[in-house]
């Protein structure tokens, strides 16, 4: 008799152990959503306006910063983080040659050499990496930019404006970044309110 209690017994042990170790004390984490789609340009007229100018990308974002984490399995199980550190921050040099690219995309005439130009400086203040594998792996990634326009010689912007993006990728080295930047410089180029700036 008290075997065959033991029989019955045993499964429904053996179900809210499972449960618990699907459910249990592992950091995890939402399913990640897509990320919105870069907007298509526009063209502006770049003969009408003045040259513009990249003046670069400035980091504020301080050194062994976590920045996001790596997730595995079914329950997007935290298994590490990743750190703001030299390997991310040498990529920028990829975003700075990104912005050139796009400016001249949009129709503006690109020049650093032009003493009347205007300059157009980024500031990367946010960001979120994020890396899962499942049955698909990619990375994802998130940020926030400050942009200021400065007219020829001056020190203080005349136009100052905040965009953030987002991208996704298949896993390959630091892929993500270079999409969620573009979309975030894509938001800013797209903006009436700085084509009337550079405009004017």
């Amino acid at each position: 008799m008290g075997n065959r209690m033991e029989r019955r017994i045993n499964p429904g042990i053996l179900i809210l152990i499972g449960l618990v170790f699907l459910t249990g004390c592992s950091s995890t984490h939402p399913a990640p959503k897509m990320p919105l789609a870069a907007e298509a340009f526009v063209p502006v007229d770049g003969e009408a306006l003045p040259t513009i100018g990249f003046a670069g990308l400035t980091l504020d974002i301080s050194q062994a910063v976590a920045i996001g984490y790596h997730y595995k399995g079914m329950q997007y199980t935290k298994m590490y983080d990743y750190w703001w550190d030299e390997n991310f921050a040498k990529r920028t040099v990829e975003l700075d040659l990104e912005s050139r690219t796009l400016l001249e995309e949009a129709g503006y005439r690109v020049s650093n050499d032009d003493p009347a130009g205007l300059r157009l400086e980024g500031i990367l203040g946010r960001l979120g990496y994020n890396s899962y594998e499942r049955k698909t792996s990619f990375e994802q990634a998130e940020c926030e930019m400050t942009w200021h326009l400065y007219r020829a010689g001056a020190t203080e912007p005349f136009f100052t404006a905040v965009t953030s993006g987002a991208g996704r990728v298949g896993f390959k080295e630091m892929g993500a970044l270079l999409k969620a930047y573009e979309l975030a410089l894509r938001r800013l180029l797209t903006d009436p309110e700085f084509m009337s700036a550079a405009a004017n």
